[in-house]
């Protein structure tokens, strides 16, 4: 398999050739969950990905609980369907506690405190009978005599959400809240363990592959054995090409030979870039050392043909107009040039945000 030929499969597997009029919780389901620390760029990600969807559509479905955001994969938040959480918790929340565990010592943070900050956060959100912000929950933490010193606060709440007691609520004005998991996402019968893994290795390989088992291992926080004992659960659904002797895995779909040219404006921590442990595929070897050398690809806004990099941007606020200032690593075609103006309006059509010209940076 050649390096064109995998890319154009995980374009296509990641919904972002062609997009279709999927719901946003049909996406994220697809792609069993979506990075989203970033919550205003997170949203571009799933709208690249879903045709014709507005910024008040996704809102819509964010505030609704169609979709939650919370802690589930690695350290980290993540967009999940309200379908998925609890199995997926089940896998995932023992690994996330034990990698936060260090951190937690230093800030006095035990097992009898968690107790009690989870006891206090759930039963005053039962009380409320609404939605409550970080620092809503913050004040009751305080006045119940919790030290909240450096990130305590947020391990606390994380902590909260692992143990399945708390979720995102709806918005109120620009602050997210926090709701009880039982009030946003009925009780649902749990999947014994190994039906759980084979479950989240089918997702990934789905909407994710072609990948490997260490980018699988990577993507969801789980060891390598488990990942390993995943695939081999689900062996006879997926195929397999070997490059440069590693094993990449995926579930057979039918690509197209051409996929239609579409430039990509991709947020940081995009799925296409934060799925995978090596993203060396990503970029052109004659430009690799221009990004990897200021540090991680995640950290970067990144322009996207042909599924590769090609360069960087950044959105810039000013007066009276939005544009997009763009960083490429290379001479771009006038053809090229076009493509991404042409998704640098979809990107501000988006967001609805004020247009002079120009638009491009």
């Amino acid at each position: 398999m050649a390096t064109d030929h995998l890319l154009r499969q995980r374009l296509a597997n990641q919904q972002l050739v062609n997009p279709p009029q999927h719901s946003v919780p049909e996406i994220v389901s697809w792609l069993g969950a979506v990075q989203s620390q970033e919550f205003h760029d997170a949203k571009w990600s799933v709208a690249q990905r879903t045709d014709g969807l507005t910024h008040d559509a996704f809102m819509q479905a964010f505030n609704e609980g169609m979709i939650l955001r919370t802690h589930v994969l690695r350290p980290t938040w993540h967009f999940v369907a309200p379908a998925d959480i609890r199995w997926m918790l089940t896998l995932t929340a023992p690994r996330i506690k034990a990698f936060m565990r260090t951190n937690d010592r230093k800030l006095g943070l035990d097992e009898a405190v968690f107790s009690r900050t989870n006891t206090l956060i759930e039963q005053t959100l039962g009380k409320a009978g609404r939605y409550l912000t970080r620092m809503e929950l913050a004040g009751v933490l305080k006045q119940a005599g919790i030290r909240l010193e450096a990130n305590a606060l947020a391990h606390i709440l994380t902590r909260a959400e692992l143990e399945g007691i708390i979720c995102s609520g709806a918005m109120q004005g620009k602050h997210q809240t926090f709701a009880l998991l039982d009030e946003r996402v009925p009780e649902a019968h749990q999947l014994p363990r190994e039906e759980a893994l084979a479950k989240l290795a089918t997702r990934y390989f789905a909407s994710h592959g072609p990948a490997t088992v260490h980018d699988f291992s990577w993507w969801s926080g789980l060891t390598l054995t488990d990942a390993r004992l995943s695939i081999e659960s689900i062996k006879s659904e997926l195929a397999s090409e070997t490059i440069q002797g590693s094993t990449y895995w995926f579930v057979p779909a039918s690509i197209p030979d051409r996929l239609p040219t579409r430039a990509l404006l991709l947020p940081n921590f995009d799925e296409y870039v934060v799925g995978y442990a090596d993203r060396t595929r990503l970029l052109e070897p004659t430009y690799a050392g221009e990004l990897s050398g200021q540090g991680t690809i995640l950290f970067y806004k990144t322009i996207v043909l042909t599924g590769q990099i090609v360069g960087t941007w950044k959105l810039v606020k000013e007066k009276a107009r939005c544009r997009v200032e763009r960083q490429p690593l290379r001479a771009l075609t006038d053809c090229e040039e076009t493509q991404i103006a042409e998704t640098v309006e979809r990107y501000l059509a988006f967001y609805e945000l004020p247009v002079d010209e120009p638009v491009t940076g």
